[in-house]
């Protein structure tokens, strides 16, 4: 049996999954409203669910992996599988960074028994590992979800040509204002300062506001450009299957187990008595995931599609302010180069500038040896030499009087410059906001400042990547560029650099 001819109809199937939502809401606030005695809580003094949280994971991960089976190998999906990897690597580090700056803040997690006993620290606190691989296989599961909807189960109502749908929708950019979502934003926000004010209690309503604004500010930048490529339908099943899986999961497992509970001081004040006392927000969590899962995903494939520079995809402002620095800084290169008869060549002094700011942190914050400076310098110029074939150098940078045997020994004072920095900002993460294990502190540290000066470097055009070289594509069959830099690059900065620089600081006793 063949799928029909494709019948997308994008406005109307929005209305409709809005009505369905609505009509299944209403009469559950209804019933639920009619409960005046809440459940009990199950004592956790009797340890009742041994590693439940761990284990009640599966319930994402075990789809996850169903549908990642199907749809990773799947031979008609390169150009949503390029979508999808780069969506859930945008999803799961935002997920880890709010999960790192805002988990202590909503939810205490005092059933100790019921994860591992790995507490990873957070701003404020530590919660256990499994919140962190719940990011990770909560996202790939509603984003695999939907993609299975939209490309096979309900397939009749996608886009069947992705590429002429963004030509004849005209889109060259991928912001554009909608005022509605920020308007309704607005007001949630503001009814939600009032009634916490007037009766829900000492507080305020901060995990309620922070749902709106994650849900808010990606619908009031993307939706226009992405409502007529959402395929209404996919989502609204993603949407209840979701919201299905999170009821049986939190509802009757996790919160009378009291696997985590929430800060009543920062909950709106609205519980769910039937569900011992679970606040709205721990429902709404879900319908907004959702949500921001397939606009991301959606804008993702648009980029995608257009293929051009990142700045370009996002707004002719922004296109138009990183033109004309890119215009400025290529006409400042051309003189000096032109007109250069110093000992550097300028893009070896922009090296050194950076080189100078890492020491100046050093001298002034870190206060590392010598020791630890000379091997930074050595582990570049060594990282400099191995992977030489993976790049080509700037012809100024070739031409140099320092550089030799096909490396820059100057370069590798840019290497010294940002482990520097990586290690300066690692420790403020360390001591300012109680990281207690200065590896994590690391690993984000060089992740953060190596990525950055990795873009710094390619803007001012220090070197070009050889794309052929398969070693860029590790662990993916070919190429990913993130905004020009290979995904393998950008992953490295996380892993195995944060391991090197760490070795280095013990061997040298420097911690």
């Amino acid at each position: 049996m063949s799928l029909p001819q494709n019948t997308a109809t994008p406005a109307k199937d929005a209305k409709v999954c809005l009505g369905i939502i609505i009509a299944i809401l209403l009469p559950a606030i209804v019933a639920l409203s009619t409960i005046r005695v809440p459940q009990s809580l199950v004592s956790i003094s009797s340890n009742p669910s041994p590693l439940g949280y761990t284990f009640s994971l599966a319930l994402f991960i075990i789809p996850t992996l169903i549908l990642a089976q199907w749809f990773l190998r799947h031979p008609d999906y390169p150009f949503q599988r390029k979508s999808f990897y780069i969506t859930v690597i945008v999803l799961t580090l935002l997920g880890f960074g709010l999960d790192i700056l805002f988990a202590a803040k909503f939810f205490t997690f005092n059933n100790y028994n019921a994860h591992l006993p790995i507490m990873i620290p957070v701003v404020g606190g530590s919660v256990p590992i499994e919140e962190f691989i719940f990011y990770v296989s909560g996202f790939l599961a509603t984003l695999l979800l939907y993609i299975w909807c939209d490309e096979y189960w309900l397939g009749a109502y996608n886009l069947p040509d992705y590429t002429k749908s963004v030509n004849e929708n005209k889109i060259t950019h991928v912001i554009q204002f909608h005022p509605f979502s920020l308007k309704v934003g607005l007001i949630l926000i503001g009814l939600a300062i009032v009634f916490k004010l007037l009766f829900g209690g000492s507080g305020f309503p901060s995990y309620f506001i922070f749902l709106v604004v994650c849900s808010i500010i990606p619908s009031m930048l993307l939706l226009p450009t992405v409502e007529n490529f959402i395929n209404w339908r996919a989502l609204s099943f993603t949407f209840f299957l979701i919201l299905l899986i999170s009821l049986l999961w939190e509802v009757t497992l996790a919160s009378p187990y009291q696997w985590w509970n929430y800060q009543d001081e920062r909950m709106l004040g609205i519980y769910i008595d039937a569900w011992t006392n679970l606040p709205v927000e721990a429902v709404i969590v879900w319908m907004a995931v959702s949500y921001m899962t397939v606009i991301v995903y959606e804008t993702v494939k648009i980029i995608v599609t257009l293929n051009t520079t990142w700045h370009q995809t996002l707004h002719p402002e922004i296109s138009t302010l990183v033109s004309n620095f890119q215009n400025n800084q290529e006409t400042t290169m051309t003189s000096d180069e032109t007109s250069h008869k110093g000992l550097f060549v300028p893009l070896e002094r922009d090296v050194l500038l950076l080189f100078f700011a890492g020491l100046i942190g050093n001298i002034f914050y870190t206060q590392y040896s010598i020791i630890l400076v000379i091997s930074l310098y050595i582990v570049g110029l060594t990282f400099e030499y191995l992977t030489k074939s993976l790049w080509t150098y700037n012809e100024s940078i070739k031409n140099s009087k320092f550089t030799i045997k096909g490396v820059n020994i100057i370069l590798g004072t840019g290497w010294v410059g940002v482990l520097l920095l990586s290690a300066c900002f690692a420790k403020f993460l360390f001591i300012q906001l109680s990281i207690t294990y200065f590896f994590i502190a690391l690993v984000f540290g060089v992740g953060i400042v190596g990525n950055l000066a990795e873009q710094l470097y390619y803007y001012l055009k220090l070197f070009s990547y050889n794309l052929d070289q398969p070693l860029l594509a590790f662990p993916f069959k070919k190429v990913i560029l993130i905004y020009h830099i290979p995904l393998s690059v950008r992953l490295g900065y996380f892993s195995s650099l944060p391991i090197i620089v760490y070795f280095v600081l013990k061997l040298t006793g420097n911690i």
